[in-house]
């Protein structure tokens, strides 16, 4: 039987033979002397050589956070929003999808993020963005409008 863990990157190290990353299919060692999981590529040649009951088969678990946005559709009001994710908050976008109709824009952007303390301060930013007039957790109801 194989063992499946959901790997959360809590005490974790990346094995320098393979340099598995985010999406690859990964398996972990556990190495009893530094006290951590040591990750690795499931077809690295360097797990062969693992004692087998010590090899775990690992997913990702890369926490998401699906975001609403309406707002008024105008020139740049989108590299706006992206600049808030990426630049100011450092956070990776996993998928984008937006709409326009009638001169008003709705999207729903996937972030990578961790806590809902960082979603709420990423809520904040975007709210703050002229010309959006809503945003919002998908599973939330939190919402704010601005008044124009």
């Amino acid at each position: 039987m194989i063992r499946e863990y959901i790997f959360d990157l809590s005490k974790y190290e990346f094995a320098d033979c393979c340099k598995p990353l985010p999406g690859d299919e990964v398996v972990g060692f556990k190495d009893f002397c530094k006290d951590k999981l040591i990750v690795h590529k499931a077809n690295c040649p360097t797990v062969k050589t693992l004692p087998f009951y010590l090899v775990v088969r690992l997913k990702w678990n890369v926490p998401q956070e699906i975001i609403v946005v309406e707002g008024v559709d105008s020139k740049g009001i989108l590299l706006k929003i992206v600049h808030v994710i990426s630049d100011e908050m450092n956070l990776n976008i996993i998928r984008l999808n937006i709409t326009t109709q009638s001169g008003i824009f709705k999207g729903e952007i996937g972030i990578s993020i961790n806590d809902l303390i960082s979603t709420n301060i990423l809520l904040s930013k975007i709210i703050g963005v002229y010309g959006v007039l809503s945003v919002y957790r998908k599973s939330s109801t939190i919402k704010k409008k601005h008044a124009y």
